[in-house]
């Protein structure tokens, strides 16, 4: 572990992992400066770059100050790639984090503070990438490379000598040439039996017992199958260039993946609602309705509820006080009338200082946030793309929904997945 120095206290240093801690998760115990000890948990899915902060953990900021935060910066040793994603049990009380792609060790992304009922958050906006509007009420997100392009630091090879070829001769196959070919075939028939239990029979497993029924105040976990779709499709097709009965299995599971993600959406929403709220006036739902400083708010107006803020770089939430679901699919049609964008709440405490946004831009880019605290610093990008199923522009309807279970979040608009 390699110290980086202080600031008002705060303590920055490296934490080496290797790929199975990182993957597993760990607890390290660390020895600061003047022999202050502090045990550190790593949790599992942890990322090369990924920051652990620790506040209270670092130096006296002053004579008689409060400890800084200590902020390690995780450096995982150069190994096997990821091949699956660990998923936290249901139930537990710290959202779910995706693994997002890796920043550098010495960026640190600045998110601004969320407003709390009555009041609204700001940020300092950054420029927008050239193919995606930056994400979470008025909060960027720093862009960062695929993951997969990063395979660890390279090796010297020493140049190898050629030699010109000897005679060669015609040779029939080997025993153990025969033995590889057959072990392979049957790698290629599992791999693919694993692949369709992956994509079709475990999803619909899993979501059996979901039932249709609205956005709740709770705090939760959430995992998106984002990532192991992803993971499934490209063993798929791994295994499709081998041979050409492979090549037809990869496209049949591509399609059940497709067709699995489509009945998970049928399914949740099939049923009965617990909630059905046209949203036209207040009910027993007792919606938020009030006025945010500096102006804007929740309010129902002409038959429609608004959640209006006319200042940039600020947000208003509004949510249903009286609404509290586990597993849920929540349904909503959304409008923008005019501004940059518009989403849904959920999953959110009592307190509302923890919840998850899906938030959609008027141009179809999307981002999905989590937030574990009051501060726009705890906010993290989960996922970010460009929905073709949106429609574009002010005063289109689009509706958005979640399905929710334990600890899987599957997000569509206009009924379509997004990737």
């Amino acid at each position: 572990m390699a110290y980086e120095g202080q600031q008002n206290g705060d303590v920055r240093a490296t934490l080496a992992l290797s790929q199975a801690e990182a993957r597993e998760g760990t607890t390290r115990t660390l020895n600061l400066p003047g022999g202050y000890q502090v045990v550190v948990p790593v949790p599992p899915g942890t990322y090369n770059g990924q920051e652990i902060r620790l506040e209270g953990q670092g130096q006296p900021s002053g004579y008689g100050g409060s400890r800084g935060a200590l902020i390690l910066t995780i450096a995982i040793a150069p190994g096997e790639q990821f091949a699956s994603q660990t998923y936290p049990q249901p139930g537990s009380d710290s959202p779910t984090e995706f693994i997002q792609s890796p920043p550098t060790a010495a960026s640190s992304v600045n998110y601004p503070p969320i407003g709390s009922r009555g009041q609204m958050g700001a940020f300092t906006s950054s420029p927008s990438r050239p193919s995606q509007q930056p994400f979470y009420a008025d909060q960027t997100q720093q862009s960062y490379p695929p993951r997969s392009s990063y395979s660890g630091p390279q090796q010297y090879s020493p140049p190898q000598q050629a030699y010109p070829p000897g005679p060669q001769r015609r040779r029939g196959l080997s025993t153990g040439m025969v033995i590889l070919f057959i072990v392979l075939v049957l790698l290629i028939i599992g791999g693919s039996g694993l692949i369709l239990y992956t994509a079709v029979i475990q999803p619909n497993q899993l979501h059996t017992q979901a039932t249709a029924t609205a956005q709740a105040n709770v705090t939760g976990t959430a995992q998106s199958n984002a990532t192991g779709t992803a993971q499934a499709a490209a063993t798929a097709t791994t295994e499709a260039n081998a041979t050409a009965t492979a090549q037809a299995q990869a496209t049949a599971h591509v399609q059940a993946t497709a067709t699995a993600l489509k009945a998970i959406f049928n399914q949740a929403t099939s049923g009965t609602p617990a909630l059905n709220d046209p949203l036209s006036q207040q009910d027993t739902n007792s919606w938020e309705v009030d006025d945010k400083t500096g102006g804007g708010g929740c309010a129902f107006t002409g038959g429609s509820y608004h959640a209006s803020m006319p200042q940039a770089g600020f947000f208003a939430s509004c949510y249903a006080q009286n609404s509290n679901f586990s597993n849920f699919a929540f349904q909503v049609q959304m409008t923008i009338l005019k501004g940059d964008r518009g989403g849904i709440i959920f999953r959110s405490d009592s307190a509302a200082t923890k919840f998850y946004l899906l938030r959609f831009d008027q141009n179809g880019t999307y981002n999905f946030f989590v937030y574990s605290g009051n501060s726009g610093s705890n906010a993290k990008n989960l996922l970010e793309g460009s929905a073709p199923s949106f429609h574009t522009g002010a005063n289109q309807a689009n509706q958005i929904a979640v399905v929710a279970h334990g600890s899987n979040i599957y997000l569509y608009v206009n009924q379509q997945f997004l990737t």
